[in-house]
């Protein structure tokens, strides 16, 4: 696997915060279909209540607009879903992507220690043959 960039990180983060806001406009979406729903049943039985429409019709308005109403809920919902399951997927890869940055990073700490050792080392033995040099 190669090791991401920060950038790439940023932009599957900047992606998930995307989903996210897309995913809170669907739910908005199906709640105001499900209030537009509820207000159009009203509208229907307060008409039937003043005789406006028979019952007859009302039925049919009434099968029609729950097939339609039903459609556009059950897109809503699907896009929701699908925008979840995105939003999933991104959390899982942004997660992929923080750990491979840390071992990573893991990696480089550990050969700046490895080479500060060899360095410290290598002083020491300087020392040591300035020191012999000195007594001779």
């Amino acid at each position: 696997m190669p090791s991401p960039s920060p950038e790439d990180a940023q932009q599957l983060f900047f992606l998930m915060q995307s989903l996210q806001s897309q995913g809170e406009r669907n739910e908005t979406q199906v709640q105001a279909l499900k209030v537009d729903f509820a207000g159009f049943k009203e509208s229907v039985n307060a008409r039937i209540e003043k005789g406006e429409i028979a019952c007859e019709t009302a039925v049919e308005t009434v099968k029609s607009s729950l097939r339609f109403w039903g459609e556009r809920l059950t897109t809503a919902e699907a896009e929701t879903e699908k925008t979840q399951n995105q939003l999933k997927a991104s959390d899982e890869k942004l997660a992929l992507r923080i750990a491979a940055l840390e071992t990573q990073q893991k990696v480089q700490i550990t050969r700046l220690q490895t080479i500060m050792v060899v360095i410290s080392a290598g002083w020491g033995i300087f020392q040591a043959v300035v020191f012999v040099l000195d007594l001779r």
